[in-house]
């Protein structure tokens, strides 16, 4: 099967991840150095502190064939959540009746990944057409919400809502159903012997067609003593990625279709480990009582392993592979605690473990709780509040693991399972007559038990902050944020922030929290109530440039000045309307809309402009300078990409107090159509993804397109030049070969070009000998050329050959080490019209 590297990059990370996929516990670097309890700080905002109206969607990807969807929010009726659609068949769009339907509330949004029981009653079927429609009450401070659509037969399909709002009614529309289908089969190594505990990944990595009820994306298991497995969670139609841990390098199938059958058997070939490099040993505590079902990964000279102990706490970690490295002697060898009881070992750079070791000892500490209690200024006790938990200390990461919401009898929450290291608390009240507090810090150390750690809430601060120009001119309408900064710098114009109160809702880590936001009245004033405390107010607005200043807040009450700059502005219009119609509706196929980018030469883009119904936008507040100018819009640009693509307009440059117009010509920005069919050693290239590389003046970019089983291709993207490359597998596997094709040629707007490519493989046999004509044997082979993608381990036999195939198309070198010595040896190729054939070269 032939598929693009970006695919294998990503299960490569998925299985460096392995285990480390489903608990993190690595300290993520983020943000301030915790205050103390006495000065606490808060989030309280000008108007009610409610939720986002329109529900935070975590959706996974979906087969091809579906339309496009991420539900439409509704009103519904105070103090519930309701949700609606209609089950259809994902093959042919015929209504599929008796569909049960389950909702469930949490307090804990972590708790919305938790199986299924039987508790979870079905509150409505999809009747004979199709149709379901079912509601519950809930709290929008504290309840997550996730929804399952089920069917005997078919894949169920899950929607989550993090925190949504009361009252909110969200229509799936159509959502598509999937026939389930039952994947078996066996793991063997190239003589047909099965191999044991293989752990098996499953992947379904389209990605156009995605829908807010989602389906399982990610299968797991492990094979048997006779290499047999089998997925507890069925699959579903569509293209399936597949990866191989635990075992040598995979040789095939890298891919597999689906279609509506139920079940499906797998026969997955790998390279088996070589024993001899085994390591093994035994994982106790600090009691030294043997520890079972730790987890443990080995990586190093190009290797990686991994292993689990048994219930006597011994272990053996293979030599797996293959895993690029920097080439050192020996294994980094780490190990967790899936249920985040002990403490990760993890080895420092410099202590390494090597391949084939036995005996190895290990030792892991238990983790520690905390107990907090939250009280008032009068010393009583706070039961309403979320707890957010941070480790670090000048840069604080949140545990999302750890947040707690609710209600908390007599103001206590406990912290489990907390590693030892620097920490820090946030507490974010329910009511109003409370503000939140600053980062209170505490230290965990192994093996001590700690006291109460006690946080007291303050009193909110009324705050005004008034902005004038340079001449005293108040600025009405403007933006006023209050920010406490997580990362040890104070925030600039144009940080990402997030409020408080959705701090465990985003990816990644952030950075600033925002406290409490307002606008600007007539008079050029914004009013609040704010914690006390040290934070930074950040003001923006259209006449203005962005304002970033350091504020007090005391009581009993606190004013701040702010004086603000003049700013550019930039604003134009799309034309025609005809064309920027058409590109609306290209884009609204993805639910995006058609926007303007504008980018400080050198800097950060800026958040998108909105462009009204007849093609206008502003934006304002630019300091002055040059500024580049992009459209950007959705673009579906194959049967395996969907995405937004960004198209250079102009640039202008802009100065404070004046206005610039930019024209934008949408015509110029309407994509064309490239098709065409790919031949590789004289046979269609099947179920190939092909990269489209956009050259020339312009934005640079790659878009992904597909073949099918007769070599062709189409692809919709951007008018630009551009030039074409293609993926090849490379064995041992999994490795890629990316053929940069000499062809180039101009796409016009609307135009169709046809282009077909007729590609040689070449098979090259390196025959590696040293200064004495004696073969190199068992000698580790790095292919040195741009283009030429390889992770795979190529070895040289007994003989000191190795084969490599696919082979670039142009002379290549070749990275060995020799003696602890590393060489590049070559250029080597093969005589002009040649495709195969045996080169002999020497070592220095």
């Amino acid at each position: 099967m032939n598929r693009p590297i970006a695919w294998l990059a990503i299960i490569a990370l998925l299985l460096a991840a392995g285990w480390y996929l489903l608990r993190i516990d690595d300290p993520a670097p983020t943000p301030t150095a915790p205050g103390t309890i006495s000065p606490p700080s808060g989030t309280v905002s000008a108007g009610a502190d409610t939720a986002a109206v329109a529900a935070t969607i975590r959706s996974t990807a979906a087969p091809v064939d579906e339309t496009p969807d991420t539900g439409k929010t509704v009103s519904a009726p105070a103090n519930t959540f309701e949700v609606l659609g209609r089950c259809v068949l994902a093959k042919d769009g015929s209504v599929l009746a008796d569909c049960s339907v389950q909702i469930r509330t949490e307090a804990d949004a972590n708790s919305l990944r938790a199986p299924w029981t039987d508790a979870d009653l079905a509150m409505s079927y999809s009747d004979t057409a199709g149709a379901f429609e079912l509601a519950t009450s809930h709290d929008d401070w504290t309840d997550a919400i996730a929804v399952r659509i089920a069917k005997p037969g078919y894949v169920s399909r899950v929607a989550r809502w993090q925190q949504p709002a009361t009252g909110t009614k969200v229509d799936l529309g159509d959502v598509p159903m999937l026939r389930a289908i039952k994947v078996t089969g066996t793991v063997v190594d190239q003589s047909g012997a099965g191999v044991e505990d293989a752990g098996i990944l499953f992947a379904f990595m389209q990605l156009t067609g995605k829908h807010t009820a989602a389906t399982e994306s990610y299968l797991r298991t492990r094979s048997d003593a006779a290499g047999r497995f089998s997925f507890d969670v069925p699959a579903h139609p569509g293209e399936w990625f597949i990866g191989a841990e635990n075992t040598g390098a995979l040789i095939e199938p890298r891919s597999v279709k689906l279609t509506d059958e139920t079940s499906f058997t797998l026969r997955i070939v790998v390279e088996r480990p070589d024993p001899t490099h085994n390591i093994t040993g035994t994982v106790v505590n600090s009691a030294g009582r043997p520890l079972s079902g730790m987890q443990l990964s080995a990586r190093g000279e190009g290797f990686m392993g991994r292993g689990r102990t048994g219930d006597d706490g011994r272990f053996t970690v293979q030599r797996a592979g293959p895993n690029p490295d920097n080439g050192k002697s020996g294994t980094l060898l780490s190990v967790i605690d899936p249920d985040a009881k002990y403490e990760r070992v993890n080895p420092e750079l410099d202590t390494r473990t090597s391949w084939g070791k036995d005996g190895v000892q290990i030792s892991m500490h238990k983790r520690t709780g905390r107990t907090v209690r939250v009280i008032d200024t009068e010393g009583q006790a706070v039961e309403a509040y979320t707890l957010f938990t941070f480790h670090g200390s000048q840069r604080l990461g949140i545990d999302k693991s750890k947040t707690q919401r609710g209600h908390h009898q007599d103001g206590r929450c406990r912290l489990t399972s907390l590693p030892t290291g620097p920490h820090a608390v946030i507490v974010m009240p329910r009511s109003d007559e409370f503000a939140s507090t600053a980062a209170v810090a505490f230290e965990v150390e192994a093996l001590v038990a700690a006291n109460e750690l006690l946080v007291m809430l303050p009193k909110p601060v009324p705050t005004s902050v008034h902005i004038v120009d340079a001449s005293g001119k108040a600025m009405a309408n403007s933006s006023v944020e209050l920010l406490q900064s997580l990362h040890g710098q104070p925030p600039t114009a144009l940080s990402e922030t997030v409020a408080l109160r959705d701090c465990d809702r985003m990816l990644g880590s952030p950075e600033h929290l925002v406290l409490a936001t307002a606008t600007t009245d007539a008079s050029g004033t914004a009013h609040f109530q704010a914690p006390p405390g040290s934070w930074h107010v950040r003001v923006t607005g259209t006449l203005h440039v962005p304002q970033i200043q350091a504020v007090q807040v005391g009581a009993p009450t606190t004013n701040v000045q702010v004086s603000v700059q003049a700013a550019a502005i930039v604003f134009g219009q799309v034309q025609p309307k005809a064309a920027l119609e058409q590109l609306r509706d290209i884009s609204n196929v993805g639910k995006q809309p058609v926007v303007v980018i504008i980018k400080p030469d050198g800097g950060k883009a800026l958040p998108p402009v909105a462009i009204d119904e007849e093609g206008n936008f502003t934006r304002g507040g630019l300091p002055t300078g040059l500024y580049r100018v992009s459209l950007r819009y959705w673009l579906h640009t194959g049967s395996v990409r969907e995405d937004t693509v960004t198209l250079a307009i102009s640039e202008v440059n802009v100065q404070a107090g004046q206005r610039s117009k930019v024209t934008v010509d949408a015509t110029a920005l309407l994509p064309g159509t490239v098709q065409g069919r790919i031949i590789v050693g004289g046979k269609p290239l099947r179920d190939l993804h092909c990269f489209l590389r956009r050259k020339g003046p312009g934005t640079m970019m790659m878009l992904r397109i597909a073949t099918d089983s007769d070599g062709r291709f189409t692809g919709v993207v951007p008018a630009g030049e551009y030039g074409f490359s293609m993926t090849y597998p490379a064995q041992p596997g999994p490795g890629w070969l990316v053929m940069v094709l000499p062809e180039k040629w101009q796409l016009a707007p609307n135009q169709t070009h046809t282009i077909d490519f007729d590609v040689p493989l070449r098979s090259i046999r390196l025959r590696l000998l040293d200064k004495l004509n004696k073969p190199h044997t068992d000698l580790r082979v790095q292919v040195a050329q741009e283009g030429y993608h390889s992770p795979g381990i190529l070895k040289t036999d007994a003989t000191g050959v190795v084969e490599i195939f696919p082979a670039p198309l142009q002379a290549f070198h070749v990275n060995v080490t020799i003696d602890g010595k590393k060489q590049r040896l070559g250029p080597f190729d093969l005589p002009a019209g040649a495709t195969n054939g045996t080169i002999v070269g020497h070592s220095n």
